[in-house]
């Protein structure tokens, strides 16, 4: 037991920081690296001259407009970060109080990117109904792209890549159906989503645990739907 208090106090006491290795291997360190991670690519971004960033910006709209994968995956962040923002210390045990503001700040950072990026979330009568859908309809959309689409979400990806200087982590192949390399930071999404995860236990407010729940089962959805 002694060992293993050790090692947790080790690790709870790392503080990842934006400037500290890449920002890849932060965000699989805990919510923490992920928040770090993403203050860095924020950073990053808004540190880009104008024509970098208007470059970056009209790939990622072509892409929201054309590619399904992108659409959904941009669209989250719009959706969990106003119900995370309204989770207080009340509502979560005092061992998870740092957690929750890591997955908060993280949050926002991810937001405040996307809308450097020219990104702009759509109105919805709940905040986790338009990812919703566009999960349900994003089989058939897959379905309908043809090659060229498939190609130009392939170059428009790399456009971005090359603007912002964030690259994709896991580019596809021939064994997934991944219609192409949308740029998604889908690594950061699914830091969220195991913060969220750890958060959940931890939820002493039964509807914040509702809430909890019903981000992680999005999360969950989109996680089956990006990677079969």
């Amino acid at each position: 037991m002694t060992g293993l208090l050790a090692v947790w106090l080790t690790v709870a006491s790392a503080s990842p920081s934006a400037g500290e290795g890449d920002v890849h291997d932060l965000v699989r360190v805990d919510v923490r690296g992920t928040r770090a991670s993403m203050a860095a690519v924020r950073s990053k971004v808004e540190a880009l001259s104008e024509e970098r960033r208007q470059t970056a910006s009209r790939s990622l709209a072509w892409l929201v407009a054309h590619d399904p994968y992108t659409e959904v995956a941009l669209a989250l962040p719009f959706a969990l970060e106003p119900l995370v923002a309204e989770l207080s210390a009340d509502h979560v045990d005092r061992l998870v109080h740092h957690d929750l503001s890591a997955l908060q700040a993280g949050l926002a950072d991810h937001v405040a990117l996307l809308e450097a990026l020219g990104v702009a979330p759509v109105a919805a009568e709940a905040p986790l109904a338009h990812p919703r859908a566009l999960l349900a309809e994003l089989p058939t959309r897959v379905e309908g792209l043809d090659e060229p689409t498939r190609q130009a979400i392939h170059d428009h990806s790399e456009r971005v890549e090359a603007a912002t200087g964030q690259v994709r982590p896991c580019p596809r192949d021939v064994h997934t159906s991944f219609p192409a390399q949308p740029w998604t930071l889908g690594m950061h999404l699914g830091g969220w989503h195991d913060a969220l995860r750890r958060l959940e236990p931890f939820v002493t407010d039964a509807g914040a645990r509702a809430e909890v729940e019903a981000m992680i089962a999005l999360l969950d959805a989109h996680a089956e739907a990006a990677w079969r």
